[in-house]
């Protein structure tokens, strides 16, 4: 009797972000549709696999079959790239279901409904998918379930519609000119202590610390679940094997065992250079020197570590050197490969770092770094050999801890090089937070109403409002801020979002001038829950300064930047003296 055809399950959250990941950090081109994108909207309709809508591109299609390579049955490694050129929609049956689409039910492509692809932050995932007027798009059809679809979404943009209506007449109440009184400025100005969870939890940028593995042949996590699947590949491999360094074959054997235990790993890193520095550890007892790079993505902080003796580390520090001189703004891509050579009968392997910039182009090495790291290395071992000392265990390693001592001198320069530019990192930091700015308002029953403002990547101000409760209870919305301006004129910036129970929160900041002449900007709360009326939040606080990070930056930081040019103030210059303004606060246009 042949075995029973194991049949795929349903499609869970976890499957879905998994996946999104996956395709997010190979840059692929994807819109989510079907059930799980309207689940992120709120509609909860039971749904089985995950579909996406693509373009028609080879090259596209070849970043999808790899990033689908994750699940466990990596079905999506028996389709050809071509594939996704052909426009024939792709079923890929793997221990779940993934649909590839490239027509929607009724017609729509991924070109006709790119004007309504959106951003979505579900559990700190990145999610492209559309609009419900998108989505709506996508369910002109005869099909019972797309109808019953399609009634619902209609319903929901009706309300959208509706609520947008409030929110402008909401939005002209919050609006109008009131002067900060002295009791007003004072409550601005006795913020209290803010708990450190609440800090923590809702304004630190998560820091992912990784490491290159020459095995693996790219970047892995430096964390306990790293560790063991890597202890678990190095045991399939063979240590012996192991410490004989690269091959092709062990570099999938290691890959697969990192994905079989859930554990990933990323050929390239990306993000905006926020330093560059030189640390100390120590291994077995001895010390151990590392290159740090601290790189930006979003809300995310990725911290490379590198030992300074490889071959990597210092193969990127000379290309980090000419970036130090003409930094670029934007995001760089470091990336490494493992190049086999044969050279007089021998084999070994290159491993080579890769640094490109916001352009895409690779920045060459500074040149003569590594003669000049040889002939070093060279006086170093001549006492040795005028001694008459030959032996290869004697002379590397003070080769090796000569050649390293140039670059470990090299790292410091193009750090101060980098500091004297403003891009600052403190050596052997990985919790430093996000830059961004920050207002913090207590109620007197204990609640606090936290907002966290930064620039995204397209210039926009968005943020996140929180509330959390004595009793524990936390919500955090995403918000995105948008110009206003007061009765009298005054500019200011307004976003609105809703909690879990249902209630519409809302945050303004505006500015304001003390009689000494000093500037600042203070942030105020609303909410409305349904069928009530709004009520202001009341309490201590509310006074936006920059955070540590952002302070560091200094008038680098595009938040700063942006807010000086929206409202007029500059929240560096009074941070360290705004409270002292504030209780003599009067509204800037009064």
């Amino acid at each position: 009797m042949e075995p029973e055809q194991e049949v795929p399950r349903p499609a869970n959250k976890a499957d879905m972000l998994q996946i999104i990941d996956a395709l997010e950090t190979r840059g692929v081109d994807y819109i989510l549709i079907g059930g799980h994108a309207l689940q992120l909207h709120g509609y909860m309709r039971a749904t089985e696999d995950v579909d996406f809508l693509l373009p028609l591109d080879e090259i596209n299609g070849s970043k999808v079959i790899d990033a689908l390579s994750i699940l466990p049955d990596q079905a999506s490694l028996e389709m050809e790239s071509s594939w996704f050129a052909d426009g024939e929609n792709i079923r890929v049956n793997d221990e779940i279901i993934v649909d590839l689409l490239f027509v929607a039910a009724n017609g729509e492509t991924y070109e006709s409904l790119s004007g309504h692809i959106i951003d979505v932050e579900i559990d700190g995932h990145s999610i492209k998918t559309l609009d419900l007027e998108g989505l709506l798009k996508t369910k002109v059809s005869t099909r019972e379930k797309d109808i019953a679809d399609y009634r619902v979404l209609a319903l929901a943009i009706h309300e959208i519609n509706k609520r947008k209506a409030l929110d402008k007449d909401l939005s002209a109440s919050l609006t109008e000119d009131k002067s900060v009184s002295e009791s007003s400025a004072k409550a601005i100005t006795d913020a209290p202590a803010i708990p450190e969870q609440v800090m923590t939890r809702r304004c630190d940028m998560p820091t992912v610390l990784m490491e290159r593995n020459n095995l693996v042949n790219a970047f892995v996590r430096v964390d306990e679940e790293t560790k063991k699947a890597r202890a678990s590949a190095q045991h399939e491999v063979g240590d012996k094997e192991w410490k004989q360094g690269f091959s092709e074959e062990k570099q999938e054997t290691a890959r697969n065992i990192l994905k079989e235990q859930g554990v990933g790993y990323e050929t390239a890193l990306k993000g905006e250079l926020q330093g560059v520095a030189l640390a100390e550890t120590k291994v077995n007892g001895e010390p151990q020197q590392k290159l740090r790079v601290a790189l930006q993505k979003g809300e995310d902080r990725i911290l490379l570590s590198a030992d300074l003796d490889s071959e990597f580390a210092q193969r990127l520090v000379a290309k980090l050197d000419t970036l130090s001189q003409s930094p670029q703004k934007g995001e760089i891509t470091i990336g490494a490969f493992a190049s086999p050579k044969e050279r007089d009968g021998r084999h070994f392997v290159d491993h080579v770092a890769t640094l490109k910039g916001p352009d895409g182009k690779e920045i060459p090495a500074v040149s003569g770094h590594f003669e000049q790291a040889k002939e070093l290395s060279e006086q170093a071992k001549k006492p040795m050999l005028d001694a008459g000392i030959t032996e290869k265990k004697i002379l590397e390693p003070i080769a090796d801890a000569a050649r390293e001592k140039y670059f470990a001198g090299l790292v410091t320069e193009i750090s101060g090089r980098l500091k004297e530019q403003g891009i600052t990192m403190e050596t052997g930091q990985s919790n430093n937070p996000a830059p961004r700015l920050e207002a913090h308002v207590q109620e007197p029953n204990g609640t606090w109403h936290s907002v966290g403002v930064w620039a995204d990547k397209e210039g926009k101000l968005v943020g996140s409002v929180a509330v959390q409760r004595p009793d524990g209870e936390k919500d955090r919305i995403p918000v995105i801020f948008q110009d206003k301006v007061s009765q009298k004129g005054v500019p200011m910036l307004q976003a609105a979002g809703e909690r879990s129970d249902g209630a519409r929160v809302y945050v303004s900041m505006m500015p304001h001038e003390a009689k000494s002449g000093e500037k600042f900007i203070s942030a105020s709360f609303a909410e409305k829950h349904p069928e009530q009326e709004l009520v202001r939040i009341e309490g201590r606080g509310g006074g936006l300064k920059p955070n540590k990070t952002a302070m560091e930056q200094g008038v680098r930081n595009r938040t700063v930047q942006l807010v000086k040019e929206k409202l007029g103030v500059n929240v560096l210059e009074n941070a360290r003296t705004q409270d002292r303004g504030k209780q003599e606060g009067m509204e800037i246009g009064r």
